[in-house]
């Protein structure tokens, strides 16, 4: 008879992805953005939502700010799907993504949390590229020890 999975046990397994940790950062961006754009947004959809956001000023300010909240989802979200698969490929290329766009931040904005995102994207990189290496130095062995097919290619390219 199996156990059944209880919610904790699904957020602590959750809790050791950086990707979920990625997503964090973007639910908490939306909440603190929602609080700092409160009057922003209520004037917004007092005027209908459609057409409301000039290019310049406070209203384009908060529109920008609430809208990198999707974005560092999805990039979390992504993330944490290729953790789950252990597809290293798309956890490096999102890790690279994730490190790059908060390095831009974090140089145009010195005082604030682009350095977490910026963290956790290199941490993704470095992880997806330590699991290729942890074969051994001339990658013979897979994942699970035994030889694959990228092993192959790996160690032909190689010689």
């Amino acid at each position: 008879m199996t156990t059944p999975v209880q919610p904790a046990d699904v957020l602590r397994a959750r809790a050791r992805t950086l990707g979920w940790w990625v997503e964090v950062v973007a639910v908490g961006h939306l909440v603190v953005g929602s609080a700092l754009f409160r009057d922003v947004i209520v004037d917004v959809a007092r005027h209908g939502g459609v057409g409301a956001v000039p290019l310049r000023g406070d209203r384009s300010t908060g529109f920008w700010f609430l809208l990198a909240s999707p974005a560092w989802w999805a990039l979390g979200r992504e993330l944490r799907a290729a953790e789950e698969r252990g597809d290293r490929a798309t956890q490096r290329r999102t890790g690279r993504a994730v490190a790059g766009i908060s390095a831009a931040g974090a140089a145009m904005l010195p005082a604030s949390p682009f350095w977490v995102l910026l963290a956790l994207g290199l941490t993704a990189v470095r992880r997806a590229a330590g699991r290729d290496d942890a074969a051994g130095p001339d990658g013979a062995a897979g994942r699970d020890g035994a030889a694959g097919p990228d092993d192959a290619a790996r160690f032909t390219r190689r010689r």
